[in-house]
């Protein structure tokens, strides 16, 4: 009987340690689609701009489909950034919705922006921007 009780004292501790990992394991492998999904948004913003002269904040406007996306991120497109200047504003980003959590360490609801070079940020969660470029 002690045997059975040590070995389920066990199993808990490393269920404990291990659970909060495989959170993070899971949530970094939807930030990995969510960031796919931003540069190809991206690539359509840059496209949509060389026939425009501007950028959309309208996704129907731009050549990519994110219908089948959308299932742990709400994405979004900004026409803040100009094609003309040489500064590197943000095309397009991804809020993280609570379905099934949507927490990475200590933030919850983030949201990833990526800019017209194509870098990413997480104005929000600066745990994640140690992890995004």
């Amino acid at each position: 009987m002690v045997e059975i009780m040590i070995v389920i004292i066990v199993i808990g501790i490393l269920a404990t340690i291990s659970l909060p990992m495989y959170q993070k394991t899971v949530e970094r492998s939807r930030i990995a689609e969510a960031t796919s999904m931003l540069g190809a948004i991206r690539t359509a913003q840059v496209r949509y701009a060389s026939e425009h002269n501007s950028f959309t904040n309208v996704l129907a406007d731009l050549d990519v489909n994110i219908s089948n996306a959308g299932k742990f991120f709400d994405f979004s497109a900004f026409d803040i950034a100009s094609p003309f200047d040489a500064g590197d504003g943000s095309l397009a980003g991804a809020a993280r919705n609570t379905l099934g959590g949507g927490s990475y360490g200590g933030c919850s609801g983030y949201s990833i922006n990526i800019s017209e070079m194509g870098n990413f940020s997480s104005p929000d969660c600066p745990e994640l921007n140690s992890i995004l470029n």
